[in-house]
């Protein structure tokens, strides 16, 4: 009996192996395309400025560098290793995209790991494949090179940590989170809500003083004569870079068109205006509807944040939906609710598409790059139904909602 059990769980870890090495497999191969030449042109002047200038020099004035810095230690030990290995231009845009596939595999093996607790081992690595060979994931590090993976994962660890009231590793990684993208942001309501419900001046210092000084700490480098000031100052200028409605997101804006001014008017309102009273109506109705609840499931309050961040602001771009998806996975099959997980395999699918189109708009037809990918028919659909696709993304989005919300309602009524 001892003895099946030695090779029950030597099968199992090695159905895991087999598993990430062929979701890393995958993304090697994939990796071989161009990535999206608009970011990763970007990525790789900022990886060599960044290790040629040094950090505190970095942020100019006359030279486009609107990214935060958690970002530009990453593009700075990046051209570090260019420069050791003397590695080549053609090679070097591959190197881009190892962080990423990266942090994919170990978000996805860290979802597997939370899902094994609560779930059977079986569903557990249905997470864990769903997310590996999800085409989302897939195409966001491995075609188009971005670092949304990165930053999802130290987001997760956040998440993660705060769920086992771990304050200070919450807030750590939190803070890091926002070093590293922006729209990290969009879970600060979770931070929020958890610390309402658990008040006190002890929890209040836990969860907010690692992530503060983490931020102004990792700032200090590229801000020397204004450390303070320095990393908040980029924060708003970044906000104020892009001001569509939908910046070619299939969410509720683009259901009216895409990069349309947000300041223009909507009926007696403008697009941003009615986008901040929609975020603030969505997350004052989560407010109440966990309120009465005696614990709150984290987990689930994070993928409705990444959604409402996605779905209900203007400023949005294509690739914002990306964090939710990991997320809804691990949402939606520890629940065990089918509702849930054929929404999230649409999401993903629709997600993927959306990605597609703005991959080929920019590098094949704005940048005129060799059509590697380009599937004649198939874009120009998407060109034409692009406000359709966005309302079905919404439809979705709405179910999401509704189903999560009648869980939390009737596990509400079961323990009372």
């Amino acid at each position: 009996m001892y003895l099946k059990t030695i090779t029950s769980n030597l099968h199992k870890n090695l159905v895991i192996y087999y598993l990430i090495l062929a979701g890393f497999l995958i993304r090697l191969i994939f990796a071989s395309f161009p990535g999206f030449h608009v970011d990763t042109d970007t990525f790789f002047a900022w990886s060599v400025r960044a290790f040629d200038l040094g950090l505190a020099n970095f942020y100019s004035k006359d030279v486009w560098t609107n990214y935060t810095p958690g970002m530009i230690y990453l593009f700075y030990i990046l051209g570090a290793i260019r420069e050791l290995f003397s590695i080549s231009d053609q090679y070097f845009y591959f190197v881009l995209k190892i962080p990423s596939i990266l942090s994919d595999l170990v978000l996805s093996y860290l979802i597997y790991s939370v899902l094994q607790r609560i779930v059977s081992k079986r569903l557990a690595l249905y997470g864990l494949a769903f997310c590996l060979f999800n085409p989302v994931l897939i195409f966001n590090a491995s075609i188009w090179g971005a670092y949304d993976g990165f930053m999802t994962l130290f987001l997760f660890l956040s998440v993660y940590y705060l769920a086992h009231k771990k304050l200070l590793l919450a807030s750590l990684f939190f803070g890091i989170s926002i070093l590293v993208k922006p729209q990290a942001i969009a879970i600060a309501p979770v931070f929020g809500l958890w610390l309402l419900k658990n008040f006190s001046i002890n929890n209040a210092v836990k969860l907010s003083l690692p992530g503060f000084l983490a931020i102004i700490f990792l700032s200090v480098p590229f801000f020397p004569s204004d450390p303070f000031l320095g990393f908040f100052n980029l924060f708003v200028q970044m906000a104020q870079d892009y001001k569509g409605n939908s910046l070619f997101a299939y969410n509720l804006w683009g259901i009216f068109g895409f990069w349309i001014d947000d300041g223009v008017s909507l009926g007696f309102l403008s697009y941003r205006v009615w986008g901040l009273l929609l975020m603030t109506a969505f997350w004052v109705y989560f407010f109440v509807l966990f309120w009465k609840k005696k614990t709150i499931d984290v987990f689930i309050l994070a993928t409705l944040g990444f959604l409402a961040f996605f779905f209900l602001p203007t400023r949005v771009h294509e690739r914002y939906l990306f964090s939710a998806i990991p997320f809804l996975i691990l949402v939606s099959i520890y629940l065990k609710n089918r509702v849930l997980v054929i929404s999230t395999v649409l999401l993903s699918l629709l997600h993927t598409v959306n990605l597609y189109y703005v991959y080929i708009y920019y590098n094949e037809f704005y940048l005129k790059l060799p059509k590697t990918l380009y599937i004649p028919g198939f874009y120009e659909g998407l060109e034409s139904y692009g406000k359709i696709l966005s309302g079905i993304s919404t439809l979705i989005f709405a179910i999401i909602i509704i189903t999560i919300s009648r869980i939390v309602i009737k596990r509400k009524h079961e323990h009372n």
